[in-house]
């Protein structure tokens, strides 16, 4: 971001103007990330919304304006990936909910109004077969479904198995149309997930949302784990959903 300054004593960005992407992909990582893998790959983009959460703007810097500006400046790193052969892109909006006013009554007119066109530029430009993931961190999301519905991703992840999966019912009482990925296990304990313990929590699951529309992962934050577990959670998560495929499939 050629417009953002680093402030070291508050550890966030300032805003002094315009945002732009001054440094572009060139392509070298993900030939490298296809040679050594030939699954599909993902790329990601933290979009606009976390930065918002992370910045102290010049006073008077009217807050949708430079929402909209980080979003275009975010839309040429989307753009880039893509152009690069990345045709799954995560966007996250992990901080969506954080930048509700207190008002009930506020939360479209003065927020979600925009922030939810924001979210769509920033991946307006992409093909048609380019996936466009999205993900939130843990909150209270029931109450706007629908504005999470708009903003047209192709899949959101949920952090959800520490709510009882109580987002589920939401998301089926809404008629939520975007494909979603409900965490199947809580990350924050070095304790790894038996494959059975994961079958049951994709067969709750499987009785609320369409097989063809349910993603499987774990809750985020797999950063804190150490290898060793990790690498046995994940294991035990693939060979869940081959089983649970073999069976719905």
């Amino acid at each position: 971001m050629g417009a953002v300054l680093w402030n070291p004593l508050r550890k966030a960005a300032n805003y002094m103007g315009r945002c732009s992407q001054t440094l572009r992909y060139d392509g070298r990582m993900v030939h490298l990330c296809t040679e050594l893998n030939k699954a599909p790959h993902e790329g990601n983009a933290y979009r606009t919304g976390n930065h918002l959460e992370l910045v102290f703007p010049k006073r008077g810097y009217q807050h949708c304006g430079k929402h909209k500006a980080n979003c275009l400046a975010i839309r040429d790193e989307v753009l880039d990936l893509e152009k690069n052969g990345i045709k799954i892109i995560q966007v996250d909006e992990a901080a969506l909910r954080e930048k509700l006013p207190l008002r009930k009554s506020d939360w479209y007119s003065e927020y979600l109004d925009w922030a939810i066109p924001a979210f769509r530029l920033v991946h307006s430009g992409c093909q048609a077969d380019t996936q466009i993931h999205t993900h939130m961190c843990y909150s209270e999301f029931t109450d706007i479904i629908p504005a999470i519905d708009n903003m047209d991703a192709d899949v959101i992840s949920f952090e959800a198995s520490r709510s009882d999966l109580q987002i589920l019912d939401s998301l089926r009482e809404n008629h939520f149309r975007t494909e979603v990925g409900p965490g199947v296990y809580d990350i924050h304990s070095p304790r790894v997930p038996s494959v059975e313990e994961i079958k049951e929590a994709l067969g709750k699951m499987l009785k609320k949302i369409e097989k063809e529309k349910l993603w499987v992962n774990p809750d985020c934050g797999l950063k804190t784990r150490g290898r060793e577990e990790t690498l046995a959670s994940l294991k035990n998560l693939v060979q869940a959903a081959k089983e649970l495929r073999n069976e719905y499939c």
